[in-house]
This record gives structure tokens, sequence and C-alpha cells, in this order.
């Protein structure tokens, strides 16, 4: 009887919360992504299912975010801590916009969120692809 020799590695489905999504992460859009496009109604969407898990504090599903490690870390001297870094293989536009949202809060008297998710010392916790990346940095900075 033949075995298989291949080792295939298999994809991990979790559930987590912002929280774990961002802990210890550096997000990469490629190039090969459509660049950001959500307009008005995506927005409202997902500010009308924030609203509701406020207003009934229960668990909400964001739909599903792919993520695949690269090897490579980057490191932040400001904490003295690496984080470990991830291309976005689907889900961007719903990361991106969250983390848009979560500057927007840091920006009006929420500065801790800034350091948590945002940007540690000069990593950027997202970067986006080409294009896009250097305008992303500028609203951080």
């Amino acid at each position: 009887m033949a075995t298989n020799s291949l080792n295939i590695a298999r994809s991990q489905s979790i559930i987590v919360d912002l929280d774990r999504l961002f802990e210890g992460k550096v997000f990469i859009v490629p190039d090969y992504q459509r660049m950001y496009s959500w307009e008005e109604k995506n927005w409202n969407d997902l500010w009308n299912d924030l609203l509701d898990v406020l207003e009934t504090k229960t668990p909400h599903y964001w739909g599903t975010i792919t993520l695949r490690r690269l090897p490579r870390q980057e490191y932040c001297e400001e904490e003295e801590k690496y984080f470990d870094v991830f291309e976005i293989v689907d889900g961007q536009q719903r990361l991106a916009t969250l983390y848009l949202l979560i500057l927007t809060l840091s920006n009006v008297g929420k500065k801790a969120l800034k350091k948590r998710f945002i940007k540690c010392g000069d990593v950027y916790r997202l970067e986006l692809g080409s294009i896009n990346k250097n305008y992303l940095k500028k609203i951080v900075d």
C-alpha cells in the first residue's frame, strides 16, 4: 500500500475578535488585489452592524478574512516587539475599512487605539498595495 509523501498544509478556520485578529500582526494588501472600492452603501452596512453589536452585546459574523503568513517579521523598537507579517488573500476591503474606522476613533479622543491597532513606532499595521500605500501612511501620520 502506497503512502502519501506530500505534506499538505491545511487551512485553519477560527473565529476571533478584533483584538485577537490584530494581535502581533501586520497586514499587507498585495499589489494584485483590487484598489479600495467600498462605497457609502458598504460603509452604512458595516456601521449598522456595529450599532447592532453595541446595542445587543452579542457576537456578530463579520465575514471571512483569509490571511497567508509571510516569512518575515517587522520590529517595533518603541515597544520592543515583533509583528508577524500576513498577506490578505480575502477580506482586504473589510479589514481596511475597520482599520480606517479605528484610525478615526483614535483621532477623536481614543488615542490608545492608534498604538494598539494602527501603528507601533515606524510599523504600520496595515499596508495597502503600491498605489495606495503612501496615501494611507499620510492619513495615519
